[in-house]
């Protein structure tokens, strides 16, 4: 951008020297005008000299244009720029937050798969604990099946014995 000024500034030069030697190719005019018929040769030159000078300032002139829009598309480019590094800021810190984000996310997870692991542990103890006071229930089921069964031989032994004790009552009594 500051070359561009630069350029500028030689463009100046050149349209000044442009401007004083159409002032230099006038004056000529003026000293070949006085010398008469002495003085067409330096009239020729003079108007090759004005010539020069318009074509100069023409040429600087549209150089001084080109330069201007070379600026402005400068000027426009680096707006751009500048845009885009803020753009690419803002999107870099928005990504830092989704980063932010998705690594509580990730814990939360952990969190959870951890919690999901020790309550499945303690799921299986419990099925494990189960299984076995059904199986102790079982045991226990099956001797108090045993025991009534017992209780229902003894207590058919005792009524045999009674009726035995009935008899032998009424032959004693008799």
């Amino acid at each position: 951008y500051e070359q561009s000024k630069n350029i500028n500034n030689i463009i100046k030069v050149i349209s000044d020297i442009s401007s004083k030697t159409h002032i230099l190719s006038i004056n000529a005019s003026i000293v070949s005008a006085r010398a008469g018929v002495h003085g067409k040769t330096f009239e020729v030159v003079s108007k090759e000299i004005r010539n020069l000078a318009m074509d100069t300032e023409k040429s600087s002139k549209k150089i001084e244009e080109e330069i201007h829009n070379i600026q402005e598309t400068i000027k426009l480019a680096v707006d751009t720029i500048r845009m885009a590094v803020d753009q690419n800021s803002i999107e870099r810190k928005s990504l830092i937050s989704v980063v932010g984000s998705l690594q509580g996310v990730m814990l939360g997870v952990e969190v959870i798969r951890t919690v999901s692991d020790e309550t499945k542990e303690k799921s299986n103890t419990q099925v494990i604990n189960f299984s076995d006071i059904f199986t102790v229930l079982g045991n226990v089921n099956g001797k108090i099946s045993f025991f009534f069964d017992m209780q229902a031989e003894l207590k058919n032994e005792i009524v045999t014995a009674s009726k035995e004790l009935e008899k032998i009552s009424e032959m004693v009594d008799k």
